[in-house]
């Protein structure tokens, strides 16, 4: 089983191009401002080879950035490396680099087909067996061991109304759990908060602990107005809200009716939280779905934080890829995009809303792809989409419903394990950061 959690904003605005992500097949990649999951797209290095365009290569950092070979052997060092995603001719700079039992960690996590390297609202989160690791834009980190199991979720958010980026985590275990009067071994997910305090992160409260069923998207609002965060999910057909008290504690509460048509699903694909009608209330989008298509479908709050019926659903293909919700057409009103592959190549597909209630049929907008995400790439206010083609970052640029291609020059570096995206705000462009395995020559 794995943990997917997605953490969005109730402003589902383009001004604010908030996003957010999941998917299925490689989990670890992260979304938009602040959006984190267990599942999307991969990070695939292209084997090292050096650029000679003006193309971004980690040689251009100097010393053993660019030294490769480290896939049978021990790393001895992680290094995060950042650079702009828009820039003409742009460089990457070093922001830290890791030492100690974190670097075994992480790598045992990527091992298992789970990359976590994580924009984290400000900074980053390097997931490993065991730990994560939390790291500042300054190249300050801190290696935080959890109790057991793989780190295979995280999110930030400020939990406890201080002004700084908390961390909720979420840890997958092998515990004995009683199913149908029998006890039995089973992957079990836990979520538990951390709080940011002048020392670093310092673990609190569990906020889930319900045996195997735990693993669905989450996002984050405030849905009862109390100026608090709330945890918003959706399972077996019912919305829960797990209300947050500004101090770590969370209590659970069934926010509407169980839907008939989505009660045997244990957990979406993808979720986001958002006002879609106007009221100031924020709304749901859920993504169902499995390895024979997905549903898009929206539930609106009623404004008092109860959820009505789903409403029509829109089908589409396998995203196998991966899955973004977000803003892409520039209405004001999030869309969702789907990574989908067909035989050796990839395509992206988009379901774009056209109402509060409604989504349009989905439709292909770019093929021979791998992953996506988003960012506002050109720095005008509007969500773009990030996506890979032959090791190579693209860019498709919103443009009022169309989209125009841009190479964004950047080949990944040799040894690459995972990246991530600081979205951008409108004002500054987004940033890529890159999480690198270092081994002496």
């Amino acid at each position: 089983m794995s943990f997917e959690i997605a953490a969005c904003s109730s402003d589902d605005s383009a001004k604010h191009a908030r996003s957010g992500s999941a998917g299925t097949h490689h989990p670890g990649s992260s979304g938009a401002d602040g959006s984190f999951d267990a599942g999307s797209d991969d990070a695939a290095a292209d084997g090292g080879e050096r650029a000679t365009d003006g193309s971004l290569d980690a040689g251009s950092v100097g010393g053993d950035a660019a030294v490769s070979g480290c896939l049978d052997r021990m790393p001895r060092a992680l290094r995060i490396l950042s650079a702009p995603l828009s820039a003409a001719a742009p460089n990457f700079e070093q922001v830290a680099e890791l030492t100690g039992p974190g670097v075994e960690a992480v790598t045992q996590l990527t091992g298992e087909g789970l990359p976590g390297l994580r924009w984290a609202n400000g900074g980053l989160l390097e997931l490993g067996s065991g730990g994560f690791w939390d790291i500042a834009l300054d190249g300050s980190a801190q290696w935080s061991e959890t109790s057991s199991g793989l780190v295979i979720g995280a999110i930030a958010a400020d939990l406890d109304g201080d002004g700084d980026q908390d961390v909720l985590v979420a840890d997958l275990r092998m515990e004995k759990v009683e199913l149908d009067g029998a006890w039995i071994s089973a992957q079990v997910s836990h979520l538990i908060a951390w709080e940011r305090t002048a020392g670093g992160l310092v673990q609190r409260s569990e906020v889930l602990t319900t045996g195997p069923t735990v693993g669905m998207p989450f996002a984050f609002t405030d849905i009862d107005r109390d100026g608090q965060l709330d945890l918003l999910t959706y399972q077996y057909g019912v919305p829960l809200g797990y209300f947050g008290d500004g101090a770590f504690n969370f209590e659970r509460k069934q926010l509407g009716t169980q839907s008939a048509l989505y009660a045997g699903f244990r957990q979406p694909l993808a979720l986001f939280a958002g006002d879609r009608n106007g009221d100031d209330a924020p709304d749901l989008i859920v993504v169902i779905g499995s390895s024979l298509g997905s549903d898009s479908f929206v539930l609106l709050n009623d404004g008092t934080g109860e959820f009505m019926v789903p409403g029509p659903a829109m089908r589409d293909d396998p995203a196998i890829g991966g899955l973004v919700i977000g803003d892409v057409t520039g209405d004001g009103i999030a869309d969702v995009v789907g990574a989908t592959h067909q035989q050796e190549f990839g395509e992206l597909r988009l379901t774009a809303s056209v109402s509060a209630m409604m989504f349009a049929n989905a439709v292909q907008i770019a093929t021979d792809t791998d992953g996506v995400r988003l960012a506002d790439v050109d720095a005008d206010g509007r969500l773009d989409i990030v996506t890979q083609t032959r090791g190579r970052l693209v860019a498709l640029l919103s443009r009022d419903g169309t989209f125009e291609r841009r190479d964004l020059n950047v080949r990944l570096p040799a040894d690459t394990l995972d990246l991530a995206i600081d979205p951008g705000n409108g004002t500054d462009h987004a940033r890529l950061f890159v999480s690198q395995r270092i081994c002496d020559p």
